[in-house]
């Protein structure tokens, strides 16, 4: 099942997406590919709108989250 929430919270648009799978089992290899994709998405989110994103693995599913300020960063 996969579940997808749009909230606002304290001034921020929070976007959250999770399932309840299994998760995949990595490789260190894809482990370090992996992190180097995650610090580019959270990199440009933060750089463009003051943005965070948040990604959780564990054996009862994944978790990505997203947060956005209401009133946008500098890429206004």
């Amino acid at each position: 099942m996969v579940k997808i929430v749009t909230e606002e919270c304290g001034g921020m648009i929070v976007i959250s997406v999770a399932d309840n799978g299994t998760g995949a089992s990595m490789t260190t290899t894809q482990k370090e590919h992996h992190s180097v994709g995650l610090e580019n998405t959270r990199r440009r989110l933060e750089i463009q709108c003051g943005g965070t994103p948040e990604l959780e693995i564990t054996e009862n599913g994944s978790a990505a989250t997203i947060k956005l300020p209401k009133t946008g960063g500098s890429g206004e």
